[in-house]
């Protein structure tokens, strides 16, 4: 959300835009090393009532990063914010699984992404708007807001579901000794980590080359995300009808190509600038 806010924060909290950059890097470890960590930890806790408390944590972490009166403090709110995400996505998952049934567990768990894609497709871009217009402490204001709605949802439109089964610590660290996991794991790694290093930065990087606009840098962000659902689509697609190492080579490939042709625009005069890297924003959503 904070993507294409950095240069309001950093004035704000005097601070340099790398260091906000450094935000988004502390939420990605938090939730990282909290996701798994959390998932054993609260195995046996019923989840609708663990969706109810992680929500609540979250609703509350926004009003703390909102009300942050320096660096220090909105960095421990969203190591907060990481934690109590990566508590959610897995038991709402999980809850979606076991809510659905075996017979429809498949749409259960695409409802949960498609959440998670429609985020990506409006938060981003409506943060930037709300940000520029009211200040970015009113987009965690506004996320508190929302987090509180979804809290009465769990809490009034859900039933109880029995604790899932988790995989304990030994069985995850010997999936870490399986070559072909690795090989997963670090393609997952190495993409991801190009998509966010772009990603975060990619608001400060079109000021300064393009000399973009909040309001379009709002609407490229809303293209990204579309484009990046149509990958989302295309990709499974892809991987039924010509296999999933031909899909990821074709990703990869596209991405690549992506980023060569943003390194080039950003050497062509302003008003050129837009009109070339414009199309390749949205192969990279596509593509990645």
């Amino acid at each position: 959300m904070i993507a294409g806010l950095l240069p309001h924060l950093a004035r704000d909290l005097d601070v340099t835009v790398p260091a906000i950059g450094h935000l988004v890097t502390a939420f990605s470890l938090a939730y990282a090393i909290g996701a798994p960590t959390i998932a054993m930890l609260t195995a046996g806790l019923e989840l609708r009532r663990l969706l109810a408390i992680v929500m609540a944590g979250f609703s509350i972490a926004n009003l703390l990063a909102a009300l942050a009166p320096s660096y220090a403090e909105l960095l421990i709110a969203r190591l907060l914010l990481a934690l109590a995400a990566a508590s959610f996505m897995p038991a709402a998952s999980g809850y979606a699984a076991a809510l659905g049934g075996p017979e429809r567990r498949g749409r259960a768990l695409s409802t949960v992404t498609n959440g998670l894609t429609l985020a990506i497709i409006a938060g981003v871009p409506l943060g930037v708007l709300v940000g520029e217009r009211f200040g970015w402490r009113a987009t965690f204001l506004c996320v508190a807001g929302l987090a509180t709605l979804s809290l009465l949802g769990i809490l009034v439109g859900t039933p109880s579901q029995p604790p899932i089964s988790t995989a304990g610590l030994g069985e995850r660290l010997a999936l870490a000794k399986r070559p072909d996991m690795m090989a997963i794991l670090a393609t997952s790694v190495l993409t991801v980590s190009a998509t966010f290093t772009l990603y975060t930065y990619l608001g400060v990087f079109l000021a300064d080359v393009a000399g973009i606009r909040p309001q379009g840098l709002a609407l490229v962000l809303f293209g990204f995300g579309v484009a990046s659902a149509a990958g989302t689509r295309l990709g499974g697609t892809a991987a039924d009808h010509w296999g999933a190492d031909h899909a990821v080579i074709a990703g990869g490939g596209l991405t690549v190509l992506a980023y060569l042709v943003l390194s080039l625009g950003a050497a062509l005069e302003p008003a050129r600038a837009m009109r070339v890297m414009l199309p390749a924003i949205l192969l990279w959503g596509l593509a990645s």
